[in-house]
């Protein structure tokens, strides 16, 4: 019964448009009647549902480069807003993966951290994303030798093992002739080289977490 009605509702208004309007306005009901079923998205209804928020990735702990890069992923073809101390520094957009660059951002000394956030083309904004943090250190690494001395000589078998160790900044490498030093938490460091016969050149390096490198040498002669 109900499809009946229906159907006889239907041809009653199909007659009236015919004889008031003629066989265009029928046309152009039907169409508009197929774009309401077809669409997903009922009539006036408007896109209230920001994005996920961006995934920035990981930054190196420290760097010697007053340049980075840095890079992310989120929802395919929305604007990305980068940010740092809650100043934006730039936009761009995701690409159809969802892939963004944002590339040569100048870094001040110390630490920068940094989130981003996500618009898309209806104009919602997701929240901030993941922080991400590097330090910008051009400062070398402390370096003191405390033995050996410079120009110590030293004679017979049992002394060609020789301890270098000194002192350096916490979180330091430490390399004594291309060899890693055991460095402690507090900053010292020791390590056991083997002399040749004649004049020895002792060469250590501190480099730290950033890069920046200090190196010191020390002269030492061993006889049998």
């Amino acid at each position: 019964m109900k499809q009946t009605l229906g159907l006889v509702v239907l041809t009653v208004v199909a007659l009236f448009l015919l004889v008031q309007f003629g066989i265009p306005a029928i046309v152009n009901m039907a169409v508009f009647l197929g774009d309401l079923k077809a669409s997903s998205t009922p009539i006036g209804q408007k896109d209230t549902v920001a994005p996920a928020p961006p995934i920035l990735d990981q930054l190196p702990t420290a760097t010697i480069s007053a340049k980075l890069d840095i890079t992310g992923y989120t929802e395919a073809g929305v604007l990305v807003s980068l940010h740092k101390g809650g100043v934006q520094l730039a936009e761009t957009s995701a690409d159809d993966t969802g892939s963004f660059t944002f590339s040569n951002l100048d870094l001040e000394s110390g630490e920068n951290t940094f989130f981003a956030v996500a618009k898309d083309t209806a104009g919602n904004e997701c929240g901030q994303s993941n922080r991400v943090a590097v330090n910008f250190d051009t400062l070398p690494p402390k370096l003191d030798l405390t033995s050996p001395r410079e120009g110590l000589e030293l004679f017979g078998e049992s002394k060609r093992m020789i301890e270098v160790s000194g002192d350096t900044d916490a979180g330091t490498e430490v390399m004594v002739n291309s060899y890693y030093a055991v460095v402690s938490s507090l900053g010292t460091f020791s390590n056991r080289i083997r002399l040749e016969e004649g004049d020895n050149t002792i060469t250590v390096t501190a480099r730290d977490g950033a890069g920046n490198t200090t190196t010191k040498t020390v002269s030492v002669k061993f006889s049998l």
